[in-house]
């Protein structure tokens, strides 16, 4: 899963224009930036040996003029070491957003296009196309095959062979597992390391920020659901919500007990089915712990739309919390001391820190 900011998360949910740019890599060095991509056509495919691989086109304009088809090994774009950094372009109005979808390695001799004009003696190129064929980093390590039978460096780790048999900086999604001494590898180094992450219970690939990770073959509990809208709109429905003092601690406002949270249907469902008890004369309520879950959160006069609450939740240090709009809203509702006592706490917040 891709991380996205808190900006980017409110573009998606509005009227908003998509493109796409890339960095030119070589090594670990930035050749250039902010190159406009035109017809990009890369998909993933989890059964491929490499997952992710397509074509896309690069706009560029040489500051000299120069052709830039490249005809040695350490010419621009040539499938010898050049990768691009992929990334997606989201605006709305006067806000712009920019989020690392993918890091790609250029696989073949690309295609250039564009038509040069003579000054005087000198040919000079005004601007090309160059036409990419990309892959995932891991066609890096499907080239590099095995001459002979080998065995692992070590028994210890299979997240650190895998580093050892890669080159690659590890996101260490899934805990580590010493390796069995069956293991032994043979041609392909990819099979190699499809192995390892075997043993630690999932399939090795390569995430969007070109690091090297491990999808568990256990799918974990969705958080999120992604529904497109009109005019393109994405609206995010995450399926909890934190309400109640916890929203006060994460502002910094006093600190939070126990943690209250509001839930989807299916999340109530899922976590009943789990074990999560319930609470006797509140049967839209379960608790687990410090933990207690609502599915119908409501108070009084205060009806809120609940879906709307955990939709439009603030999102700080990754977890979703309910607005304090809404959390004065219900503590109104409440009306107990207690509350009012909150209400004039978040109140001063909300003044000191203009909002």
């Amino acid at each position: 899963m891709r991380p996205g900011s808190d900006l980017m998360r409110e573009l998606l949910a509005s009227d908003f224009e998509l493109s796409f740019s890339a960095d030119l890599m070589y090594g670990d060095s930035r050749v250039a930036s902010g190159l406009e991509v035109v017809s990009p056509s890369v998909v993933a495919d989890s059964s491929a040996m490499v997952e992710m691989s397509g074509r896309l086109g690069v706009v560029w304009a040489d500051p000299e003029g120069s052709d830039v088809e490249p005809f040695d090994a350490g010419d621009l774009f040539s499938p010898f070491g050049y990768r691009v950094v992929l990334f997606a372009v989201v605006r709305a109005g006067q806000f712009v957003a920019r989020q690392q979808i993918a890091d790609l390695t250029i696989t073949e001799v690309p295609s250039v296009d564009g038509e040069p004009f003579v000054w005087g003696q000198t040919t000079i190129f005004a601007g090309q196309r160059v036409d990419l064929v990309v892959k995932d980093r891991m066609v890096e390590v499907q080239r590099d095959r095995f001459t002979r039978l080998e065995q692992p460096g070590s028994l210890v780790s299979a997240w650190d062979e895998i580093g050892r048999l890669t080159g690659f900086v590890l996101t260490r999604s899934v805990d580590d597992v010493p390796i069995t001494k069956s293991v032994v590898y043979e041609e392909s180094r990819v099979d190699a390391v499809q192995q390892l992450a075997a043993l630690l219970g999932g399939v090795a690939f390569m995430e969007w920020d070109g690091t090297l990770s491990v999808r568990s073959s256990t799918p974990g509990v969705p958080v999120a659901e992604l529904t497109l809208g009109e005019n393109g709109t994405i609206v995010s429905q995450s399926r909890y919500a934190v309400v109640g003092s916890g929203v006060m601690s994460a502002h910094d406002i006093r600190p939070h007990h126990d943690v209250d949270l509001i839930v989807t249907k299916n999340l109530f469902e899922t976590l009943k089915n789990d074990g999560w008890q319930s609470v006797p004369n509140r049967n839209s309520v379960l608790k687990n712990g410090n933990y207690e879950v609502d599915v119908d959160y409501k108070y009084g006069e205060y009806h809120p739309d609940h879906n709307g609450l955990i939709r439009n939740a603030e999102i700080i240090d990754g977890v979703p919390f309910i607005r304090l709009g809404e959390l004065i809203k219900f503590k109104k509702a409440l009306g107990r001391d207690k509350d009012k006592k909150d209400i004039e706490l978040i109140e001063q917040y909300l003044i000191k820190n203009k909002i």
